[in-house]
């Protein structure tokens, strides 16, 4: 509601300006919930998540396991880019992926080797996707330490490739061994392994 003292044919009147603005306080009020719910779920994300300007790569925003991660305040954080914080084990990386985010707009689940404030590498998927704020490019990423999965599976694989080792070194000393060998079943004793040499003598 506008009200306004006016003269009117040589009297003193009201102008009244009234608009309906129920619409927009609900529209308002949805927004304000919607970044209410946002910020809360970004904070509270285990996910390292930022937000940085596409110009100039400078971020406008971390939540807090992205600063505990990398050792930083978010008042350092703010306003500076990766590659001066050196998050990058390898800079080049750096390069290829921005220069692929502004070919396609997107990235997802690519692995990179991160580093935070003491150096200590980090092997990390990474999702990226470019966003607007006020009609500004910006890009939205998200990263998930996934060092102790990559250890874990190099763990596994040298297992494996031992196991094949142990299986090559025992096929080869039970085939070559002039010593009758068999393995039966102890559920029904049959034979399931029997070497050359035991072969050869059964005929």
């Amino acid at each position: 509601v506008a009200l306004t003292r006016i003269q009117w044919s040589g009297r003193q009147v009201i102008q009244a300006f009234i608009t309906d603005i129920t619409e927009r306080t609900r529209a308002q009020t949805a927004l304000a919930e919607s970044e209410a719910r946002f910020s809360v779920a970004f904070q509270a994300s285990p996910i390292l998540i930022a937000i940085a300007r596409m110009s100039d790569g400078c971020l406008v925003l971390a939540n807090d396991a992205f600063a505990n991660w990398i050792g930083y305040t978010r008042d350092e954080i703010q306003g500076r880019n990766t590659t001066e914080l050196g998050l990058w084990k390898d800079p080049k990386d750096y390069e290829t992926i921005w220069a692929d985010l502004r070919r396609t707009g997107s990235i997802r689940e690519r692995e990179c080797c991160l580093r935070n404030r003491n150096g200590k590498p980090i092997t990390m998927l990474m999702s990226l996707q470019v966003i607007q704020i006020n009609h500004v490019p910006h890009v939205l990423g998200m990263a998930l330490d996934i060092t102790a999965r990559k250890q874990a599976e190099a763990e596994l694989r040298a297992s494996e490739a031992r196991l094949r080792e142990t299986e090559a070194r025992f096929g080869a000393a039970f085939e070559a061994s002039p010593v009758f060998t068999i393995m039966l079943r102890v559920s029904d004793g049959k034979s399931v392994l029997a070497n050359e040499a035991l072969l050869n003598w059964l005929g």
